[in-house]
């Protein structure tokens, strides 16, 4: 598929958030497969609605998947959507409920058994004076979602309150959230949320009052190693990559080189202690501000920027998935020239070399396709999820991409 050359700014591509990336995904334990697995798309059911999208999967395992995501119905408005994989089919789960506010949508997930998880959102809040946009959390669990109120905002400037980006689930008691404090789209603070079994708090972080600092994405290698990426700013202004760390105890600032700035970190996953792998875009070097995507490996020791990776052009790569040292995935979105569409390949990592893969589906000019998130539960099991762009019209439908060894 060829990848159009328009122009990415890194202004442009701080602003994004998971809505768009995706990002979370859990180290996984590993089987050999019996067969070279291959990308096929799959039987996803289609609303009525001319606008539907998935925000990325959640996976469990080969028997267990989920899929959040947002629709809008003919009657106006929006409406959360999420999908489940039993290992046969995928259908549509019971609906979240409605509390005080209107829930909008689903917009990342995780989950760490087929009976327990989180998907976050946001929600309208309507009253006297300008509509609230207040973010929720919903579980599952016994069957059913629960809206769980999230915690208060420490933060005495963050009129727009607080902004989670992604989730990550350990256990019915032990659940990871990160984003960021916000006055408005400003950056006020990377934050920090830990679910207990009982409730949402804040948690400290060397830089939740550090003004241009968000983490977009989070993955657990255990209880006690637990990685967050996203952006900061540096001295001289420029944004520049965050990794932050918990070590059981507490978070930490952990050095991450910057590429070339400005450069930021969309997601993270972690197939060990000492194979983590982020990904997101920096300046291509004499361009000013054309992106082109990054790749950086902790190896147990320190991050370090990967090389090798063939020509994208003028890129992102806005979403990862680590199934083990020698199988790594990302997703390649690049803009057609003069449209809010783009052109998406995958990326593969075989532990020797990079190789840009087709997405699957045909190739037409009045369509496209957009990832917006990736997940599995080892080699031979891997998602992908978004939506499909149809032209004319800009109507979107749910996409759902499968690697595995069989239909």
């Amino acid at each position: 598929m060829h990848l159009a050359r328009t122009t990415i700014t890194l202004a442009a591509a701080a602003l994004l958030t998971t809505t768009l990336t995706g990002a979370t995904s859990r180290a996984t334990t590993h089987r050999a497969d019996a067969c070279t697995p291959a990308w096929k798309l799959a039987a996803t059911p289609v609303p009525a609605a001319d606008y539907t999208q998935l925000t990325g999967p959640a996976a469990v395992s080969a028997k267990d998947a989920w899929f959040p995501g947002v629709t809008y119905p003919s009657t106006g408005g929006t409406v959360p959507w999420v999908l489940h994989w039993d290992g046969h089919s995928l259908r549509e789960t019971a609906t979240i409920p409605q509390g005080p506010f209107e829930i909008r949508d689903a917009e990342s997930g995780s989950f760490d058994s087929a009976t327990d998880g989180w998907v976050l959102g946001t929600a309208t809040l309507s009253g006297p004076g300008p509509s609230l946009y207040p973010q929720y959390a919903a579980r599952w669990h016994a069957g059913r979602w629960t809206v769980i109120p999230l915690a208060i905002s420490p933060h005495p400037l963050a009129t727009g309150g607080l902004q989670l980006e992604a989730v990550t689930s350990l256990s019915p008691g032990d659940a990871w959230a990160v984003g960021r404090f916000s006055a408005g789209l400003l950056p006020l603070g990377a934050l920090v949320e830990h679910w207990d079994g009982s409730r949402w708090s804040a948690v400290p972080n060397p830089l939740s009052s550090t003004a241009g600092a968000a983490l977009l994405s989070v993955t657990a290698v255990s209880a006690a190693n637990i990685w967050a990426v996203g952006r900061q700013q540096n001295a001289d202004g420029a944004t520049v990559p965050l990794a932050e760390h918990w070590n059981g105890t507490a978070w930490s600032v952990v050095s991450i080189p910057a590429g070339n700035a400005p450069s930021l970190l969309y997601a993270v996953s972690a197939d060990g202690p000492d194979d983590v792998w982020a990904t997101g875009a920096r300046t291509e070097p004499g361009t000013g501000n054309v992106a082109t995507g990054m790749v950086e490996h902790w190896n147990g020791t320190a991050w370090g920027v990967v090389t090798g990776l063939p020509d994208l052009g003028n890129s992102e790569l806005p979403n990862v998935y680590a199934a083990s040292p020698t199988d790594v995935w990302t997703t390649v979105y690049a803009p057609r020239p003069n449209t809010d569409f783009g052109v998406e390949e995958f990326l593969h990592w075989d532990g020797t070399s990079w190789t840009a893969v087709p997405v699957p589906g045909p190739d037409e000019y009045d369509l496209d396709y957009e990832y917006a998130g990736l997940d599995g539960s080892g080699p031979g099991n891997i998602w992908a999820a978004g939506w499909e762009n149809h032209q004319p019209g800009g109507t979107t439908t749910p996409l759902i991409a499968h690697l595995s060894c069989g239909s």
